[in-house]
């Protein structure tokens, strides 16, 4: 539907007036029309009963007489006025006359009520001796009616085309034609030159004049605001400019692209970097076109980077010959695009490489070193629980005579040979380290069974047997192996070697036996032992320590030449322990528990500095 209102503003005038107009006039018709037939109806009643009142002095003489001659001059008196259409005199129940309007015929519905009156004796007010009926003539009334009606509409339709031509007159002199000429001379002026609209002649005072006001207002800020966007402008272009030359000439490579790894500008060291050529003819370049060795982890990056605003930095290797690496950082930007800024990182790559192989790598050796061995077994443990593995510590024997007596050099040999030995002991997926000193370690990946460890440990105590040549010198070293198992004896770095070092505790001390396998007997005695070692230096402050005299006779004298001086401990909740248990366990390494036990003696034979008191075996004299 077209919308009147965009003709113009007199065309909206008047189709507002008019139709607001008809509307009005419609209901104000409807209106007229109801009063004007009820007031014809109001006075066809009165000008009956004015009639009536005229003749009903020879109606109540007909009626009271009899006289039919008498009535019908009364009702063809009645008939003469235009709005009767019937009348009809009755004296009791007779009927005295009856008359109608030629020319009429009724029919059901158009007449409408009449007026009926009861007629008196002209010589007893108080007896009715007759009636008279007068039925209206609905045709006359009705065209009465629509006459005034039709008269009504006529005067105000007049009025309102007289009202709706002074109204467009008015819009037009007082609105239409002030605007039309407000919006010829802003077309002519020239806004930027600092032409300004005027006020037309008689409008200076009211809202023509403020609305010019206003609109010259708005055109200077229009076109200072045009000044201040054509500085912009150029300033744009030439920042632009700056940046399109330190875009194409930077050293570093420099991308935009959106989420799916579309690129939408890129420089020349980009492509430099990469290694890889974007054909312009062929569809859009991606970063998956790039020879990138995870390109996942770039695309996972960008994601990072647009969902939560944060710079994301991430090292990738090319997939090229020249094994490259490159830091791409990302940033996130408007519109849901990332900047990545391309530098090369392969030098630092290879640096951190170097540091990390000199730092688990044993100099000496060529071996990974402990550091290495922490590198390697965490990993090999997360792998391990769907892979039980072996772990072995060999000791060298003699390394550490050798080192003193024949020199440094000597024993820098002896254990080179010793790793190489080792080495071919050893397949291509078993792993060999230096821990330090003499210690090697060896894990042997899927071997769980005691059999198999065996087959090894047999085949490297064979190889120590053959001898070596050091500066003239046969030596024959051997070696001691501890071996535990993953997750059996450890299921962690510390705990597994701990076990290993147990077993190859015991390996030391057992004579003809090259290696050994740990157990929980050997945690065990471990543990007791450091808890009577604990308890030995509470027992010397606590004085629970005892020094007895044991005789010597001389049988063939019969007589005392001397005594013996013994230590007991007398442990709180032990009893008496005796010597051989604090001092010395042929299985356990002791020799520091050793050597506290002595000291704890010393002290005793020094003089009991604690106030321990010597006790007599019974028998015994002084």
């Amino acid at each position: 539907m077209i919308n009147p209102f965009r003709k113009g503003i007199l065309f909206g005038t008047v189709f507002s007036i008019v139709g607001t107009a008809l509307v009005v006039s419609a209901i104000f018709i409807a209106i007229v029309a109801m009063n004007t037939a009820a007031d014809t109806r109001v006075a066809f009643s009165k000008h009956t009963e004015a009639l009536l009142d005229t003749v009903e002095s020879a109606a109540s003489i007909a009626c009271f007489v009899g006289d039919q001659q008498l009535a019908t001059e009364v009702v063809s008196g009645l008939l003469k006025s235009h709005e009767v259409a019937r009348v009809v005199i009755r004296s009791g129940d007779k009927e005295l006359a009856r008359g109608d309007r030629a020319g009429l015929s009724y029919q059901d519905g158009q007449m409408i009520k009449g007026i009926s009156r009861k007629i008196v004796s002209p010589f007893n007010k108080g007896e009715f001796i007759g009636e008279i009926n007068v039925e209206p003539d609905v045709y006359a009334i009705n065209k009465l009616v629509r006459e005034k009606v039709y008269f009504t509409i006529s005067m105000l339709v007049l009025q309102l085309f007289f009202v709706v031509v002074a109204v467009v007159l008015i819009v037009y002199y007082v609105v239409v034609r002030p605007i039309r000429s407000l919006s010829n001379d802003l077309h002519n002026i020239d806004a930027a030159a600092g032409e300004k609209l005027l006020a037309p002649a008689g409008y200076e005072e009211n809202e023509i004049a403020r609305l010019i006001c206003d609109i010259n207002k708005l055109s200077e800020t229009l076109v200072a605001a045009l000044v201040n966007e054509q500085v912009l402008r150029l300033q744009r272009e030439i920042d632009a400019e700056k940046y399109r030359s330190i875009f194409d000439n930077a050293g570093s490579g420099i991308f935009i692209a959106d989420i799916e790894g579309h690129i939408s500008s890129y420089n020349r060291s980009f492509v430099t970097l990469t290694a890889c050529q974007f054909n312009a003819h062929a569809q859009p370049p991606r970063l998956a076109y790039v020879p990138w060795s995870d390109v996942d982890k770039l695309m996972q990056a960008i994601n990072v980077c647009l969902s939560s605003g944060v710079n994301q930095s991430v090292d990738l290797e090319l997939e090229t010959n020249e094994h490259r690496w490159l830091n791409v950082n990302l940033t996130a930007i408007e519109g849901m695009l990332v900047q990545g800024v391309v530098s090369d990182v392969s030098q630092v790559k290879q640096s951190e490489a170097t540091a990390l192989q000199r730092v688990i790598m044993d100099d000496l050796t060529g071996l990974p070193n402990r550091a290495g061995l922490e590198c390697y077994l965490p990993e090999t443990i997360r792998q391990g629980h769907a892979e039980p593995f072996a772990l072995m510590l060999v000791d060298v024997k003699g390394f550490k005579k050798i080192n003193g007596d024949m020199g440094m050099a000597a024993g820098d040999l002896m254990l080179r040979v010793a790793a190489s030995r080792l080495k071919g002991c050893l397949k291509n997926t078993d792993w060999l380290g230096r821990l330090g000193g003499d210690e090697f370690t060896v894990v042997l990946p899927g071997i769980s069974k005691r059999g198999a460890a065996e087959s090894v440990a047999n085949r490297m105590a064979g190889v120590f047997r053959k001898t070596i040549e050091i500066n003239d010198t046969l030596i024959t070293p051997g070696c001691d192996i501890g071996i535990a198992f993953y997750p059996a004896d450890g299921d962690d770095l510390a705990s597994l070697l701990r076990s290993a070092e147990f077993a190859l505790s015991y390996a030391k001390r057992e004579e003809g036996q090259d290696y050994q396998f740990f157990t929980l007997e050997m945690a065990a005695t471990a543990e007791q032992h450091c808890k009577l070692e604990t308890e030995l230096h509470q027992a010397i402050r606590r004085n629970e320590l005892r020094l007895y005299y044991q005789p010597i006779v001389d049988l063939q004298a019969g007589c005392i030449v001397g005594a013996e001086a013994l230590i007991r401990w007398q442990h709180p909740t032990r009893g008496l322990v005796p010597p051989d248990v604090f001092i010395f366990h042929p299985k356990v390494k002791t020799t520091g528990f050793s050597r506290l036990a002595l000291a704890a003696i010393m002290r005793f034979l020094n003089g009991g500095e604690h106030g321990l008191q010597a006790r007599k075996p019974y028998g015994f004299s002084n």
